[in-house]
Protein backbone atom coordinates (compact mmCIF):
# COMPACT_ATOMS: atom_id res chain seq x y z
CA UNK A 1 0.00 0.00 0.00
CA UNK A 2 1.35 3.57 -0.87
CA UNK A 3 -0.48 6.78 0.67
CA UNK A 4 0.17 9.40 -1.18
CA UNK A 5 0.60 12.56 0.79
CA UNK A 6 -2.69 11.79 3.02
CA UNK A 7 -4.66 14.57 4.31
CA UNK A 8 -6.50 14.30 7.52
CA UNK A 9 -10.18 15.95 7.56
CA UNK A 10 -11.12 16.33 11.10
CA UNK A 11 -11.47 19.62 12.99
CA UNK A 12 -8.59 18.87 15.58
CA UNK A 13 -6.06 18.23 13.05
CA UNK A 14 -6.63 20.74 10.90
CA UNK A 15 -6.51 23.15 13.28
CA UNK A 16 -2.93 22.00 14.76
CA UNK A 17 -2.19 22.11 11.65
CA UNK A 18 -2.58 25.80 10.92
CA UNK A 19 -5.73 25.61 9.06
CA UNK A 20 -8.42 27.50 10.55
CA UNK A 21 -12.03 26.13 10.49
CA UNK A 22 -13.64 28.97 8.46
CA UNK A 23 -10.90 27.96 5.46
CA UNK A 24 -11.84 24.60 5.96
CA UNK A 25 -15.47 24.71 5.91
CA UNK A 26 -15.44 27.17 3.19
CA UNK A 27 -13.41 24.29 0.89
CA UNK A 28 -15.76 21.70 1.65
CA UNK A 29 -19.06 24.53 0.91
CA UNK A 30 -16.77 24.52 -2.31
CA UNK A 31 -16.78 21.42 -2.98
CA UNK A 32 -20.79 20.69 -2.60
CA UNK A 33 -21.62 23.65 -4.71
CA UNK A 34 -19.17 23.35 -7.53
CA UNK A 35 -21.53 20.33 -9.34
CA UNK A 36 -24.63 22.88 -9.37
CA UNK A 37 -22.85 25.93 -9.93
CA UNK A 38 -20.85 24.00 -13.18
CA UNK A 39 -24.22 23.17 -14.37
CA UNK A 40 -25.05 26.85 -14.82
CA UNK A 41 -21.43 28.08 -16.26
CA UNK A 42 -19.87 28.84 -12.93
CA UNK A 43 -16.33 26.69 -12.34
CA UNK A 44 -15.08 27.24 -9.36
CA UNK A 45 -12.49 24.46 -9.18
CA UNK A 46 -10.84 24.87 -13.17
CA UNK A 47 -9.35 27.66 -12.36
CA UNK A 48 -7.71 26.16 -9.01
CA UNK A 49 -6.54 23.33 -10.94
CA UNK A 50 -4.40 25.35 -13.40
CA UNK A 51 -2.83 26.96 -10.63
CA UNK A 52 -2.02 24.17 -8.27
CA UNK A 53 -1.09 21.50 -11.43
CA UNK A 54 0.89 24.03 -13.10
CA UNK A 55 3.61 20.94 -13.31
CA UNK A 56 1.41 19.11 -15.80
CA UNK A 57 2.37 19.88 -19.76
CA UNK A 58 -0.19 22.35 -20.86
CA UNK A 59 -2.24 19.78 -23.00
CA UNK A 60 -3.08 17.68 -19.66
CA UNK A 61 -3.25 20.61 -17.81
CA UNK A 62 -6.55 22.23 -19.70
CA UNK A 63 -7.99 18.26 -19.98
CA UNK A 64 -7.92 18.25 -16.44
CA UNK A 65 -9.35 21.68 -16.27
CA UNK A 66 -12.15 21.26 -18.95
CA UNK A 67 -12.84 17.52 -16.22
CA UNK A 68 -13.75 20.04 -13.14
CA UNK A 69 -15.80 22.24 -15.14
CA UNK A 70 -17.73 18.80 -15.98
CA UNK A 71 -20.48 18.45 -13.65
CA UNK A 72 -20.14 14.69 -13.69
CA UNK A 73 -16.48 14.82 -12.56
CA UNK A 74 -17.96 16.72 -9.25
CA UNK A 75 -20.66 14.94 -8.63
CA UNK A 76 -18.65 11.88 -7.56
CA UNK A 77 -16.26 14.67 -5.64
CA UNK A 78 -19.33 16.10 -3.73
CA UNK A 79 -20.59 12.61 -2.52
CA UNK A 80 -17.44 11.56 -1.60
CA UNK A 81 -16.79 14.63 0.91
CA UNK A 82 -20.83 14.82 2.29
CA UNK A 83 -19.41 10.75 3.05
CA UNK A 84 -16.32 11.19 4.44
CA UNK A 85 -17.21 12.41 8.12
CA UNK A 86 -19.43 8.62 8.08
CA UNK A 87 -16.52 6.66 6.52
CA UNK A 88 -13.60 7.85 8.60
CA UNK A 89 -15.86 7.21 12.33
CA UNK A 90 -16.66 3.48 10.96
CA UNK A 91 -12.47 3.16 10.09
CA UNK A 92 -11.36 4.54 13.14
CA UNK A 93 -7.42 4.07 13.49
CA UNK A 94 -7.23 0.97 11.22
CA UNK A 95 -4.24 -1.78 11.80
CA UNK A 96 -2.52 -3.10 9.18
CA UNK A 97 -0.86 -5.84 10.63
CA UNK A 98 2.75 -6.04 8.46
CA UNK A 99 1.84 -5.13 5.29
CA UNK A 100 3.82 -3.30 3.27
CA UNK A 101 3.28 0.51 3.28
CA UNK A 102 5.08 3.51 2.09
CA UNK A 103 3.84 6.94 3.38
CA UNK A 104 4.52 10.09 1.16
CA UNK A 105 4.37 13.38 2.65
CA UNK A 106 4.64 16.62 1.14
CA UNK A 107 7.21 19.26 3.19
CA UNK A 108 5.83 22.30 1.45
CA UNK A 109 2.15 24.41 2.12
CA UNK A 110 0.08 24.67 -0.98
CA UNK A 111 0.18 27.40 -3.27
CA UNK A 112 -1.34 30.72 -1.43
CA UNK A 113 -2.24 28.58 2.14
CA UNK A 114 -0.01 28.69 5.46
CA UNK A 115 0.41 25.55 6.86
CA UNK A 116 1.98 23.87 9.86
CA UNK A 117 3.82 21.29 7.89
CA UNK A 118 5.24 19.51 11.52
CA UNK A 119 1.89 18.88 12.02
CA UNK A 120 1.45 17.56 8.61
CA UNK A 121 4.54 15.20 9.37
CA UNK A 122 3.92 13.52 12.40
CA UNK A 123 0.18 12.80 10.63
CA UNK A 124 2.39 11.00 8.07
CA UNK A 125 4.63 9.44 10.54
CA UNK A 126 1.43 7.76 12.55
CA UNK A 127 0.03 6.94 9.61
CA UNK A 128 3.11 4.72 8.75
CA UNK A 129 3.30 3.31 12.37
CA UNK A 130 0.15 1.36 11.49
CA UNK A 131 2.04 -1.44 9.89
CA UNK A 132 5.37 -3.45 11.19
CA UNK A 133 6.40 -2.69 7.63
CA UNK A 134 5.24 0.91 7.38
CA UNK A 135 7.79 3.07 6.34
CA UNK A 136 7.50 7.46 5.97
CA UNK A 137 9.39 9.19 3.01
CA UNK A 138 9.42 13.00 3.02
CA UNK A 139 9.17 14.17 -0.68
CA UNK A 140 11.50 17.20 -0.36
CA UNK A 141 10.10 20.71 -2.05
CA UNK A 142 6.56 19.11 -3.17
CA UNK A 143 3.06 20.75 -1.93
CA UNK A 144 0.39 18.65 -1.42
CA UNK A 145 -0.19 18.94 -5.20
CA UNK A 146 3.14 18.83 -7.24
CA UNK A 147 3.90 16.03 -5.28
CA UNK A 148 1.92 13.77 -8.83
CA UNK A 149 2.29 16.78 -11.27
CA UNK A 150 5.77 17.64 -10.45
CA UNK A 151 7.63 15.33 -12.94
CA UNK A 152 10.80 14.95 -10.65
CA UNK A 153 8.26 14.43 -7.66
CA UNK A 154 5.85 12.07 -9.53
CA UNK A 155 9.38 9.54 -10.05
CA UNK A 156 9.78 9.20 -6.48
CA UNK A 157 6.02 8.41 -6.27
CA UNK A 158 6.04 5.78 -9.09
CA UNK A 159 10.00 4.26 -7.01
CA UNK A 160 7.38 3.85 -3.97
CA UNK A 161 5.17 2.11 -5.95
CA UNK A 162 7.35 0.13 -7.10
CA UNK A 163 9.43 -0.78 -3.55
CA UNK A 164 6.34 -2.07 -2.43
CA UNK A 165 5.19 -3.95 -5.41
CA UNK A 166 9.05 -6.32 -4.97
CA UNK A 167 8.51 -6.28 -0.94
CA UNK A 168 5.40 -7.90 -1.50
CA UNK A 169 6.11 -10.07 -4.05
CA UNK A 170 9.43 -11.10 -1.73
CA UNK A 171 6.90 -11.80 1.25
CA UNK A 172 4.68 -14.00 -1.12
CA UNK A 173 7.68 -15.93 -2.21
CA UNK A 174 9.15 -16.41 1.22
CA UNK A 175 5.85 -17.47 2.68
CA UNK A 176 4.94 -19.94 -0.59
CA UNK A 177 5.37 -23.45 0.36
CA UNK A 178 8.08 -25.55 -0.84
CA UNK A 179 6.94 -28.29 -3.77
CA UNK A 180 8.73 -31.07 -2.58
CA UNK A 181 7.51 -30.67 1.06
CA UNK A 182 4.18 -30.51 -0.47
CA UNK A 183 4.31 -33.79 -2.18
CA UNK A 184 5.80 -35.57 0.79
CA UNK A 185 2.95 -34.69 2.58
CA UNK A 186 0.25 -36.05 -0.51
CA UNK A 187 2.16 -38.90 0.03
CA UNK A 188 2.49 -39.63 3.63
CA UNK A 189 -1.14 -38.33 4.13
CA UNK A 190 -2.03 -41.50 1.68
CA UNK A 191 0.06 -44.23 2.56
CA UNK A 192 -1.93 -45.95 0.26
CA UNK A 193 -0.84 -44.54 -3.07
CA UNK A 194 2.77 -46.43 -1.97
CA UNK A 195 1.08 -49.68 -0.91
CA UNK A 196 -1.01 -50.47 -3.76
CA UNK A 197 2.29 -49.24 -6.68
CA UNK A 198 4.14 -52.10 -4.73
CA UNK A 199 2.02 -55.27 -6.38
CA UNK A 200 1.85 -53.18 -9.33
CA UNK A 201 5.64 -53.54 -9.63
CA UNK A 202 5.72 -57.08 -8.94
CA UNK A 203 3.26 -57.54 -11.65
CA UNK A 204 4.93 -56.19 -13.78
CA UNK A 205 8.26 -57.62 -12.77
CA UNK A 206 6.65 -61.14 -12.89
CA UNK A 207 5.31 -60.69 -16.43
CA UNK A 208 8.70 -59.52 -18.28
Amino acid sequence: MVLVDPSPSDPDSLKRMGVSRFAAEASRMALRLAPLLARVGIHLMADGIKKTASGLPPDILEEGARLWRTPSRLDPVRDELLAMPRLLSEVGSPALGAIPLVVLGSDQPPPGQSMEMDVWRGYHETAAATSSRGDYRTIHGSNHFSIVTDHRHALEVVQAILDVLQEAEALSKASAPDPRSLAQTRYSNHPSALTNMIPARRHAACCR
